[in-house]
């Protein structure tokens, strides 16, 4: 392909891909707002109109009783989901898959026990703006460049003037890898 032909797919698949998202945000909200609820015709688009989850919000702490803030964390389970029944493929029972995502979310003591205070130095770059500081969060040792950094996360103070408001460090997911949440 020439670089007018590989310019003109790149808008054609950017154009596609917007339709799309813009077409699922409109059902999203069509089919999804439960104080509206929308002509039953027009949500019956996709096999199986929405995935159930089970919840539990009474799960014990999967870490040490220093680690959590609270007793019980919550956990999300969709269940095994089947890309013929509730996605919709079409394809052979030997060609389909099944998956299942269950998420486990506990408060955890990061600011009381995990965190440093305001430090000035940053270990990845020089300071850019006058009074750069950064608070690190210690998880456990990560990689970079492959070289190992002794914290997890780094928040910088100019992450707090941010609009809208900045993340702040609540929760740790426990799945395949630790994810932070608000």
């Amino acid at each position: 392909m020439t670089e007018t032909e590989r310019q003109d797919a790149a808008t054609a698949d950017w154009s596609l891909g917007r339709w799309q998202a813009m077409k699922a945000l409109e059902y999203a909200k069509t089919c999804y707002n439960l104080t509206n609820l929308a002509e039953p015709s027009a949500c019956k688009l996709y096999t199986t109109p929405a995935i159930n989850i089970t919840t539990n919000n009474k799960d014990p702490c999967p870490f040490q009783e220093r680690v959590c803030a609270s007793p019980h964390g919550i956990t999300i389970d969709t269940g095994l989901i089947d890309s013929n029944t509730h996605l919709g493929f079409n394809m052979k029972p030997s060609s389909r898959l099944q998956f299942r995502k269950v998420l486990k979310c506990v408060p955890i003591m990061a600011e009381e026990r995990y965190c440093s205070g305001w430090e000035a130095q940053n270990p990845l770059d020089p300071p850019i703006l006058p009074g750069d500081a950064h608070r690190y969060y210690y998880f456990g040792t990560r990689m970079i460049d492959d070289q190992p950094l002794n914290f997890t996360w780094v928040l910088s103070n100019y992450t707090l003037w941010a609009k809208p408001p900045s993340y702040r460090l609540l929760y740790v997911w426990t799945s395949p890898s630790v994810i932070f949440c608000q």
